[in-house]
């Protein structure tokens, strides 16, 4: 494994998990990058950043889902309605 943050160093959780009974198209195209013929250690680093990057929005848009935080419900209601806005 990569690790993004240290260098020589393996990242304890992996930059991309497969679940091998649901697979999409990018589950099987994407471990191609691995292969002798087609490997760029520059790309494949550059690849496991966005993958960690999307990684951490999904989290943190499932917990937002699950108990929306101050600032986001600022954030819509300021974008959907026009006039004054208290907690209630």
């Amino acid at each position: 494994m990569l690790n993004l943050s240290e260098q020589n160093k393996m990242d304890t959780r992996p930059f991309r998990e497969i679940n091998v009974l649901d697979l999409a198209e990018a589950d099987v195209a994407e471990p191609r990058q691995f292969a002798k013929s087609s490997f760029n250690l520059d790309h494949i680093a550059a690849t496991a950043m966005n993958l960690e990057c999307i990684r951490e929005i999904e989290l943190l848009l499932a917990a937002e889902r699950k108990e929306p935080s101050e600032d986001l419900a600022r954030y819509f209601l300021g974008r959907m309605y026009v006039g004054p806005r208290t907690a209630a």
